[in-house]
């Protein structure tokens, strides 16, 4: 591993930039990617085929944060402290969990287009074509993030521009021959994963070359469950507004709340780019110093990533209906005021962003799950009435307000005392 991977990173937001120009760019390109394609079906299909795809999307998203706990972020954590031979048969380990995990979704939403067609709901079109997207998806991600625990950044970037840049490109030239369906793009979403999955696995082979063990794999579970679990009451705090809406006033609704969301794009590229790179260094940073060297790391990262995050949510606010009738024609317009509390969410949660590294630094994954829990709590309480009331607005309400509650436990327990010195040196690896 390289010493970049491992890098405390304790100075300014600007020295974690600079040191890692490659991730904050892949984050960029994945931004651009998820703002462009919901520009694309935006204006090539109708609301409701829109929402379809929204729903979809949403589904292979909140599919995607389970393999995070129970995958990805385990290797970006537990990885760090592992080299030579014992890193590779803890990533094949943790490979062959990754597709047993890939096809029991897989299987899941074909599962889904069966019972959808039989019942003659529609959507089984849209539900099959999740099926490959799922693998592929998770695929490619595992490479990336694989890529991203050894330190090899750039490496990353270029195969996530092949893929992300094609996707781009493939739904632009569909959209513009008119060709343009939900369950067509989520092909192309397969697609264009697949191509990116094969060019990250052949970078990373030599870290499959050598044998699964079971022992690694429940290492990743002990780590992961507790996150798992806190990504089912993540889903109901804040993605459950998606399909509560689409019950409630249809998925012509629901495509408008990706639409105002996707205004916010920007913030979705750095908060993934923090989200990605501060669990990794505030590990590092846990296990040289402990307790206060990981608090003044995360003291510096907030204070100086803010306001970033603030500066960008109010100019976008203040100039919503006009990019909204830009992007959209007059589809979307009149969600000005949605866009405004979106602005307010992303406040919210880049707080929980850092935060929820914390923890994970700490390995208090139990501590996001209950943290998670009481926002679902609120999401379950709130959501229905909050969507009746106001509708798109009444959603982004709840969303925001199931994100205050996250960010009240979240650092309740970050204030909470966890001792000074890392588990990593409290007792050696098994």
């Amino acid at each position: 591993m390289t010493d970049r991977a491992v890098s405390a990173g304790q100075g300014s937001l600007g020295r974690i930039v600079r040191e890692n120009g490659w991730p904050l760019a892949d984050q960029g390109v994945m931004s651009a990617t998820n703002f462009l394609t919901v520009v694309v079906l935006a204006r090539a299909l109708d609301p409701s085929a829109f929402g379809e795809f929204v729903l979809a999307y949403t589904t292979l998203l909140f599919v995607s944060g389970f393999q995070t706990a129970l995958v990805t972020q385990p290797h970006n954590v537990l990885g760090q402290r592992r080299t030579g031979a014992e890193y590779a048969r803890y990533t094949a380990s943790t490979a062959f969990a990754q597709g047993g995990f890939s096809l029991a979704a897989a299987l899941l939403a074909v599962a889904a287009a069966a019972v959808l067609e039989v019942a003659g709901i529609g959507g089984a079109g849209v539900a099959l074509a999740l099926a490959p997207a799922l693998v592929a998806w998770q695929l490619q991600e595992f490479t990336r993030r694989v890529l991203y625990t050894e330190g090899r950044l750039a490496a990353a970037f270029w195969i996530d521009l092949l893929s992300y840049g094609g996707q781009t490109a493939v739904l632009a030239l569909l959209a513009a021959a008119g060709v343009l369906s939900a369950p067509r793009a989520l092909l192309v979403v397969a697609a264009t994963s697949a191509v990116g999955a094969l060019a990250g696995g052949w970078t990373i082979r030599a870290s499959l070359r050598a044998r699964a063990e079971a022992a690694f794999v429940r290492e990743n579970w002990v780590f992961g469950k507790w996150l798992a679990a806190a990504i089912a009451a993540s889903w109901i705090s804040a993605q459950l507004f998606v399909y509560v809406i689409a019950i409630v006033d249809g998925a012509s609704a629901t495509g408008a709340l990706r639409a105002t969301q996707t205004l916010l794009g920007p913030l979705n590229a750095f908060l993934l780019f923090l989200g990605t790179v501060l669990p990794i260094r505030f590990a590092a940073a846990y296990a040289r110093g402990g307790e206060q060297r990981l608090r003044g790391t995360m003291h510096r990262a907030y204070l100086a990533s803010l306001p970033i995050v603030v500066l960008y949510g109010l100019a976008v606010s203040l100039a919503a209906e006009p990019l909204l009738r830009w992007l959209y024609g007059s589809t979307y317009a009149g969600y000005g005021r949605a866009v405004a509390l979106f602005a307010f969410f992303y406040v919210a949660a880049h707080a929980s962003y850092l935060g929820g590294a914390v923890l994970n630094a700490r390995r208090d994954t139990r501590a996001l799950f209950v943290a998670n829990v009481w926002a679902a709590l609120a999401g379950l309480v709130l959501g229905w009435p909050l969507v009746e009331t106001w509708g798109v607005d009444g959603a982004v309400a709840g969303m925001l307000v199931t994100m205050l509650v996250l960010n009240v436990f979240v650092w309740r327990s970050y204030r909470t005392p966890r001792g000074t010195a890392a588990p990593d040196r409290l007792a050696p690896a098994p």
